[in-house]
């Protein structure tokens, strides 16, 4: 699977930077599924812990926020980290991903 933003249709993004930020979102997925993957395999099977998982969430975009940086300038990833911070807080406050307890964008 490719690794595709929300956001690329409304990213200025010049073909090679589109193509860097397609390598540093799939390496941060792969960071992400390693870390929660870790995270299950020392004892957290037991009941999901959200503030586990946001430290988790926090620790890849830290590990990654200069390579997004790099890849398409600094504006847009302004716009991309501000999505991702939302994201992760509709998933913490709402119950899934979009507040409502399902899978999606962030309700504006």
């Amino acid at each position: 699977m490719e690794p595709r933003h929300p956001l690329f249709g409304q990213l200025d993004l010049t073909p090679a930077q589109s193509d860097k930020l397609k390598g540093v979102l799939a390496d941060r997925m792969t960071a992400f599924q390693g870390a929660m993957q870790e995270m299950f395999a020392n004892g957290g099977v037991n009941g999901f812990d959200p503030a586990a998982f946001q430290q988790i969430g926090d620790k890849v975009e830290a590990q990654f926020a200069d390579k997004i940086k790099a890849a398409v300038g600094a504006d847009n990833a302004q716009q991309i980290q501000a999505y991702d911070a939302e994201l992760r807080q509709s998933f913490q406050g709402g119950g899934g991903f979009g507040g409502g307890g399902g899978f999606g964008p962030p309700a504006n």
